[in-house]
């Protein structure tokens, strides 16, 4: 079952998330609520408890996988979908 943002129109996919990721996405969606812009690498690593490297690779397959979306030419420009 796919899904549609109606926002940016990206496609959500609804493959299961491994612990980890689902960690990381919970981490960016409660750092945006409290404060209005998505955390750095390095504040999610710390978060997180991990290394950046770590962080990226999570990052890249929720993308992959629609859950977030990375907007171009900005800084901490991830968006949950």
């Amino acid at each position: 079952m796919m899904e549609k943002c109606p926002t940016c129109g990206a496609v959500k996919k609804k493959p299961g998330l491994s612990k980890k990721q689902l960690e990381v996405l919970k981490i960016i969606s409660a750092f945006i609520e409290d404060n209005g812009y998505s955390p750095s690498l390095e504040e999610l690593a710390i978060l997180h408890g991990t290394a950046r490297s770590n962080v990226y690779r999570h990052i890249q397959r929720l993308i992959e996988r629609g859950y977030i979306v990375q907007m171009p030419f900005r800084k901490r420009a991830l968006a949950v979908i």
